[in-house]
């Protein structure tokens, strides 16, 4: 999956777990801008883990509170 397929993915997630239009969700806003609770993130971690085939840290979104920094993450190769 691409750097910007997963943007888009995480874009789509946080607007149906927050109840916004895609167009209100910026990469680099904070997670918590957009109301999501902790069970929702954990949500979209699971989510995230079933679509890409390997375990994600529960923490995830909390460690990279934005769309841009857990992609970033997501993507690197290390």
């Amino acid at each position: 999956m691409t750097e910007e397929q997963l943007r888009l993915w995480f874009v789509q997630k946080v607007s149906e777990e927050s109840g916004l239009e895609r167009s209100m969700i910026y990469d680099g806003e904070p997670f918590s801008r957009y109301g999501l609770t902790s069970m929702q993130a954990v949500t979209i971690t699971g989510d995230l883990e079933r679509m890409l085939g390997r375990r994600i840290s529960p923490t995830l979104l909390w460690e990279n509170p934005t769309i841009e920094a857990a992609v970033r993450v997501l993507t690197s190769t290390g």
